[in-house]
């Protein structure tokens, strides 16, 4: 096993590679994710494991942007809601509440997490074919 040191919006951009992306608000799939492609099932096996790893990052994640737009948000309706913007027409403006939820948010994705792999060798990669160029993943790959 190795480790390697990411930041929390690599983790959510490895698992998106490793699972695949579909855009929440239209639905659209924006990427199938590695473990479509036609992989060995020894590295399968790794990559699933290591995949499991980042989905409870992801829910964990989750949960803290959620906290910070109860924090930020305004309730209506019985939901909690955070607008971008406020206002209408010509007094419409940036909500700075939402400012303030971008950064702390963004203060957040930005920190380090080490996590443990387990090296991809490149000489399995050179039978795979794709349209994707997948960053992050290519991180753990030992020439």
């Amino acid at each position: 096993m190795a480790q390697i040191t990411l930041k929390l919006h690599e983790i959510l951009t490895l698992e998106a590679e490793l699972n695949g992306f579909v855009n929440p608000q239209t639905g659209v799939k924006i990427l199938d994710g590695f473990l479509k492609e036609k992989l060995t099932l020894g590295l399968k096996y790794r990559l699933t494991k290591l995949s499991e790893e980042l989905k409870k990052e992801k829910e964990t994640l989750a949960k803290f942007q959620n906290d910070l737009v109860r924090e930020y948000g305004e309730e209506e309706d019985g939901n909690i809601n955070l607008e971008p913007f406020i206002g209408e027409g010509d007094e419409k403006k940036m909500n700075p509440k939402f400012v303030e939820y971008q950064e702390k948010y963004s203060e957040l994705l930005n920190e380090d997490k080490e996590i443990e792999y387990t090296p991809i060798p490149l000489s399995v990669l050179e039978t795979i074919e794709s349209n994707e160029n997948y960053l992050i993943l290519f991180k753990l790959i030992e020439d």
